[in-house]
């Protein structure tokens, strides 16, 4: 099914299988072959970090994160970012969601 489906059809092209129905919650990396299965995709990037004081007078370390996911739907792209603002939100990055199929 999808918008190009009856267009493989008529060139007697084989249809992609459908996406898995268990999709990971983080996404896809998006040079994973998978994507190419999704009749939509969305482009998660996330940057984002939290401090962590390792005692007085000790250093700070920060975790940063910069991670790019790709997923089937707005829906599931957003909910990624939530999650990972929730986790690395000090300091605060740059974080979003863009269709990109």
């Amino acid at each position: 099914s999808g918008p190009f489906a009856a267009a493989a059809a008529d060139l007697g092209l084989p249809s992609a299988p459908p996406p898995p129905a268990e999709l990971p919650v983080d996404g896809f990396s998006c040079g994973n072959p998978i994507v190419q299965r999704f009749p939509a995709v969305w482009r998660g990037h996330f940057q984002g970090g939290y401090s962590h004081y390792l005692g007085e007078g000790g250093p700070i370390v920060l975790d940063w994160r910069d991670e790019t996911r790709c997923f089937p739907s707005d829906r599931s792209c957003e909910r990624y970012i939530a999650e990972m603002r929730h986790d690395f939100h000090r300091p605060e990055g740059y974080f979003t969601c863009l269709p990109i199929r």
